[in-house]
């Protein structure tokens, strides 16, 4: 049994992990599906309840200088989590019942007043209320798909309020689960919205489920930013207000059409004299318009797009037969994937057996991590399999050198600290960091926004100091700016990696804006 194996039984149970059926189990349990990932109980992490939508609420309430307690979610993924030898165990925060609407003067129990232009909502004399969606189970399976980026989210809030919080309040948060479906997006825009009332959301990843909530989000007034979504192919969400925390579907691929035209003309490259492309792409209103401007990008370097099939999600399609035909009827020589790595994984173990001639490359799509990897069955390290990431890998030679890779080093160190010290905290780190990193991204994004607008925090403070992001570069991504009229381009700078023996390697010394 292989030790990703190990891992999965240690965490949720072998029969668990077997009664899915077959390698679904396995992919169900670790595909982390979209542009950022995350983890469980463990150091940052508060109590968990169980919403009447099913969803999970994990809520903070730790004051200054307190660690946080450890529990278990009873969304069944969550790892237990174990304080810092004598650390004293946080309170426990819940949302606040009752109260108004985003409409100014509205409050809801121990809310701030609001004014006219001042809306203060979701912040009370000793917290800030975040909402966070996130896949924390696949449809109701108590599995989760997004377990170490919410693991590093639970993480880095808590290293923030163990520090002192945000200009003398604590960040009291709660993740519903969206169950990575239309429906379950519905559901946590329900809760977070209208049960939670924070001071602002923040997505993970899931398209689809992200603009259920931006919409309730924008409906009501809330600050709202994610990772993923198109860019110049639809105004859908920047109409919603939403920003853009890691990199749009139109940037990734843009980018890895640059790499592949030049990897098409270079000698030893897995894909040289490779100029056919194919794309599997999910059937999602806010990820097909990416398909044109990909096609472009390709054919501005000497390569074209062949075939485009879609598919549906994983809890909706599991076998993919006639899409793998229409491919290698169409000459595919590269294989793209424009959906979640649970598909990707299923359409791989399908044509392992149907002899598929082509290989794969992949941006974004949640395909850059030790657990997207695994997933792939040993497939993508036979054909050395490249693609990028909007990251350094968290291992990589350079990670820790801010100049190559940004705050890397900082997410290490933080993670390090949170989950027991020294060669404990390494450990995890080497077994987590791919995933939990990302929820270093996911909190700091919006950390500097709620510094920047000083002790009377309001959302009209938040959004300006938003909006005057230039160049801010305390994130594990290249460097952000959004003050411009686009919130949604996003970074701009990739690594390359390559497919190892369970693990990636990065080919680039960093992150680096061409190839």
């Amino acid at each position: 049994m292989s030790a990703l194996l190990q891992r999965l039984r240690g965490r949720i149970g072998l029969q668990a992990v077997l009664g899915l059926g077959g390698g679904a189990a396995l992919l169900l349990v670790l595909a982390v599906i979209g542009a950022v990932k995350v983890s469980n109980d463990h150091g940052g992490s508060k109590t968990a309840t169980k919403a009447a939508a099913g969803a999970t609420q994990v809520n903070s309430g730790i004051q200054p200088g307190q660690a946080a307690p450890s529990t278990s979610s009873t969304a069944a993924a969550a790892r237990a989590a174990t304080p810092a030898p004598g650390a004293a165990a946080g309170s426990v925060g819940t949302a606040a019942p009752g109260g108004g609407g985003a409409n100014p003067g509205s409050t809801t129990k121990g809310t701030l007043p609001s004014t006219p232009g001042a809306t203060r909502l979701g912040v009370s004399q000793a917290t800030i209320k975040v909402g966070i969606h996130a896949p924390v189970t696949l449809n109701g399976a108590p599995l989760s798909i997004a377990a170490d980026a919410i693991e590093g989210i639970k993480s880095y809030i808590a290293a923030i309020n163990q520090a002192g919080g945000v200009n003398g309040r604590t960040l009291d948060y709660q993740i519903a689960d969206d169950r990575y479906t239309v429906d379950g997006g519905k559901q946590a825009a329900n809760q977070l919205v209208n049960d939670y009332k924070p001071f602002l959301i923040s997505g993970t990843l899931g398209i689809d489920q992200i603009f259920q909530v931006a919409s309730a989000a924008h409906g009501a007034g809330i600050p709202y930013m994610a990772a993923g979504g198109p860019d110049q192919a639809s105004d859908i969400f920047r109409n919603l207000g939403m920003y853009e925390i890691a990199g749009t579907y139109d940037m990734h691929l843009s980018k890895l059409a640059d790499f592949l035209g030049k990897e098409t003309k270079r000698v030893g490259s897995p894909y040289f004299g490779k100029t056919k492309v194919g794309v599997s792409v999910l059937n999602s209103p806010y990820i097909l318009p990416s398909v044109k401007p990909f096609s472009d990008a390709l054919a501005r370097n000497g390569l074209s797009l062949v075939k485009s099939v879609t598919i549906e999600k994983p809890t909706d399609q599991t076998s993919y037969g006639t899409q793998i035909q229409q491919l290698r009827d169409a000459g595919t020589q590269i294989f793209v994937p424009m959906q979640d790595p649970i598909t990707t994984s299923r359409e791989v173990a399908e044509c392992r057996t149907q002899g598929c001639s082509w290989t794969y490359s992949f941006s974004d799509f949640a395909h850059d991590g030790d657990p997207d990897l695994a997933l792939m069955q040993g497939e993508f390290t036979r054909l050395q399999v490249e693609g990028l990431s909007s990251a350094c890998y968290y291992n990589s030679q350079n990670a820790n050198d801010p100049k190559f890779c940004a705050a890397m080093g900082s997410a290490h160190q933080i993670w390090i600290q949170q989950h027991g010290g020294g060669q404990k905290g390494e450990v995890d780190w080497q077994q987590h960091g791919s995933g939990g990193s990302a929820g270093y991204q996911v909190d700091h994004f919006f950390l500097k926004a709620l510094k920047d607008m000083g002790t009377d925090p309001t959302r009209e403070k938040f959004l300006a100091s938003l909006n005057a992001y230039k160049g801010y570069d305390d994130l594990v991504t290249g460097p952000l700016s959004l003050n411009q009229p686009d919130h949604m381009h996003g970074v701009s700078e990739m690594v390359v990696l390559q497919a190892g023996v369970g693990h990636y390697n990065q080919i680039t010394p960093g992150l680096v804006d061409q190839f």
